[in-house]
């Protein structure tokens, strides 16, 4: 049975192959997102091992041990090599598994729509560039390059302006933040400031406006226009109310 183990402070994986003991040391830090990696590929060894199919350097090819196991032929069914993949021993996972981790780790806090809403920013914006990095390739250069591209404006499509490439840029530099942690490496997320915004100047409606303008709306809009100009309620809060936040009796709405 194929186990993960540490030995100063990077994991190990431990199994027997032909009757020997297999110690193979990573480079990966102990942390539960490399301990489950690592323990799926102890699993993939042992399916291997079980199916005849296990060939030591597709798994470790800079092992010494291949030297130790070269006798031994390659199995002849195709390998499974789509099933059993060589494993990394290196803590430089890709961006886009960094990315996609940092989503599952917050999915169970956030509603819903707030999580669709951010993996689309990522799946639109922040893959589209960062898709094809490793984790270890993301330099601060490269994140300032990012956000430039998004300010710039392409064929058939509008730039994107500060506010907006702001928005975009805080779950990338949170993934950042969270996946160089986890592996060890350092954060070039530093010294990147949010671009300088411009805030459009706000001119509500006068009372008065706001009296004519409820005199000439339809009946079945009048309550909903009343709740919006005079509750501060949010678009997302009215327009998503059940008939269960709200007490006529008491006269109250829970948001």
């Amino acid at each position: 049975m194929a186990k993960v183990s540490v030995r100063t402070g990077k994991l190990v994986i431990d199994f027997r192959y032909k009757n020997v003991r297999c110690r193979e040391q990573t480079n990966l830090a102990d942390t539960d997102f490399n301990r489950t990696k690592l323990e799926i590929t102890a699993k993939k060894i042992e399916s291997a091992i079980r199916q005849d199919l296990f060939y030591y350097p597709d798994f470790f090819p800079n092992s010494k041990k291949c030297q130790h196991f070269a006798e031994l032929p390659r199995p002849s069914k195709d390998l499974a090599l789509n099933e059993f993949s060589p494993l990394k021993l290196e803590n430089n996972p890709t961006f886009t598994e960094c990315a996609f981790q940092w989503l599952e780790d917050n999915k169970t806090t956030w509603k819903e729509s707030h999580f669709t809403s951010i993996k689309n920013v990522i799946t639109k914006h922040v893959l589209e560039f960062f898709g094809q990095y490793h984790l270890e390739e993301v330099t601060r250069q490269s994140i300032l390059d990012f956000r430039q591209e998004l300010l710039t404006s392409k064929p058939r499509q509008t730039a994107i302006n500060a506010d907006w490439a702001n928005h975009i840029m805080v779950p990338l530099r949170r993934i950042i933040i969270e996946a160089t942690a986890r592996n060890g490496l350092p954060n070039p997320y530093t010294n990147i400031d949010p671009l300088p915004t411009s805030k459009n100047p706000i001119n509500p409606l006068t009372v008065n406006e706001v009296t004519r303008f409820l005199k000439n709306v339809a009946d079945e809009f009048l309550i909903y226009y009343m709740m919006r100009f005079f509750t501060g309620l949010r678009p997302a809060e009215i327009d998503g109310l059940k008939w269960q936040q709200v007490n006529l009796r008491l006269g109250k709405i829970e948001i």
